[in-house]
């Protein structure tokens, strides 16, 4: 199962981590603005105190292409391996998944496709990330689309 806690600080953090026995922990920072420098900065010096710490930056899958490369250049003083991809299921055009991957070094790790941790997030594979550009989330809401835009 999916443990839940809060943590405000390192030493709480690790606090969690210990005590817990768990394999993996997964800490979410409260919305951190990409223009925000102070808190990227604080952001930064928090997660250098972790000696083994994998990082993902999450971005929303109806963001703008521009809008996604500046975030992840914004966000790059935290060593980023990866992107989870939220809102899959809130936009019709996903090619923004593509776009990402060609265009940045980061990886897409995970998708996400609603709220819950435990049942919307799944493991961005290519051949997921392929399937969900190619169908363009919905044939027939795509198709209903392109027919208003062709009107």
């Amino acid at each position: 199962g999916v443990i839940f806690k809060e943590a405000k600080s390192y030493l709480e953090c690790m606090e969690l981590v210990e005590t817990s026995g768990v394999d993996l922990a997964i800490f979410d920072t409260q919305g951190c603005g990409q223009y925000d420098w102070s808190e990227i900065e604080s952001l930064r010096a928090f997660t250098q105190q972790f000696e083994f710490l994998e990082t993902h930056l999450v971005v929303s899958a109806s963001m703008k292409d521009v809008d996604i490369f500046g975030t992840v250049q914004h966000f790059s003083s935290l060593n980023v391996q990866s992107l989870i991809v939220t809102k899959v299921d809130e936009t019709i055009s996903l090619g923004v998944l593509a776009n990402v991957s060609f265009k940045t070094p980061l990886l897409i790790s995970y998708l996400s496709t609603g709220p819950s941790f435990q049942k919307d997030f799944s493991v961005a594979t290519p051949k997921e990330i392929a399937k969900r550009i190619l169908m363009e989330h919905n044939q027939q809401e795509y198709q209903v689309l392109r027919r208003l835009a062709n009107t």
